[in-house]
């Protein structure tokens, strides 16, 4: 059985009588220490897929089991308590808490599933960051570590539950091609030592030779599987790019605190600390409950996210 199953998925979104479709019929299996790499350019329905796998969206069309449950039909709250306990995210940004140590990070999960950071919290946080070559950095705060040691980190923090998917939005972006190789390199160890499929979203055909497939989508759709060098045979020449879906400009924040916290009480807490520095940050989009988990712009569009 594959750890995500998604059948037949579609995203859609409004915008006054207009249709904006950011996935298209998409059908994706990953199994067991399968590390899948999603490739395409901006706005293509990467996030966007990679949102429906993780439940953070839910699908227009389709279907979604990951590990063995059907989320399909999940309301937003259940999906906050199925994807603490089933699925590990790494954002494009990394988004460590500033104010905390990189101990303290991981202990974050185990404080928003209810924990107290116990002895054995402690304990596992102290695993982790060994086991990824933080063991003597842990009391370090994310302004005293490098890019890659901060996105060892964040992959810490995916793992801390012990899920069965990990998926990474864009995990080497910010990254020289150097760290990049090294941060997908431990990537690839640490999935296949524990057994966790992965997703792994990228626009950088350099870093799809870590996983085992490559999927490509454009316009919504997957449109090639391939094989890397680990396996039989290599990915084809890419497609031309495809023109980016429109979208609200949505901070990144927002969709950490609403992954770890659910939709309503991730918006209104950034929206309490966005009003602390207002000057400094853009207007946030707000939240409709009777949207069931959607972000709504400022009058009322719904944004397209597209990957």
């Amino acid at each position: 059985m594959s750890v995500l199953d998604m059948r037949d998925v579609r995203k859609v979104y409004r915008n006054g009588g207009d249709e904006i479709v950011a996935l298209d019929h998409a059908t994706l299996q990953v199994d067991h220490g399968e590390i899948v790499a999603l490739l395409g350019p901006s706005g293509s329905g990467k996030t966007t897929l990679l949102s429906i796998a993780g439940g953070l969206l839910a699908a227009t069309a389709g279907s979604v089991v990951v590990n063995g449950t059907d989320i399909t039909g999940h309301d937003s709250r259940a999906l906050t308590r199925f994807r603490r306990d089933n699925v590990g995210f790494v954002f494009q940004s990394v988004n460590l808490v500033p104010f905390l140590d990189a101990e303290q990070n991981l202990l974050v999960v185990d404080e928003l599933g209810g924990g107290k950071g116990g002895k054995a919290a402690k304990a596992r946080a102290r695993q982790l960051l060994d086991e990824l070559g933080l063991g003597q950095r842990r009391r370090n705060l994310p302004a005293q570590l490098s890019g890659g040691e901060r996105q060892r980190v964040a992959i810490g923090r995916a793992l801390f539950n012990n899920p069965r998917l990990v998926l990474f939005d864009e995990p080497t972006s910010a990254l020289d091609t150097k760290i990049g190789e090294q941060v997908m390199e431990l990537i690839r160890t640490e999935m296949k030592a524990r057994d966790t499929a992965a997703v792994i979203v990228t626009h950088d055909r350099r870093m799809t030779h870590f996983a085992d497939r490559t999927v490509e989508i454009v316009d919504g759709r997957l449109v090639l599987d391939g094989t890397s060098p680990f396996g039989p045979r290599l990915l084809t020449e890419p497609h031309e790019p495809a023109a980016p879906v429109r979208r609200d400009e949505i901070d990144e924040l927002l969709v950490v605190a609403r992954f770890l916290l659910g939709p309503a009480r991730g918006t209104r807490l950034i929206h309490d600390a966005h009003g602390l520095l207002a000057s400094a940050l853009p207007p946030l989009p707000r939240y409709e409950p009777a949207d069931r988990g959607r972000v709504v712009g400022r009058r009322g569009r719904t944004p397209s996210a597209g990957g």
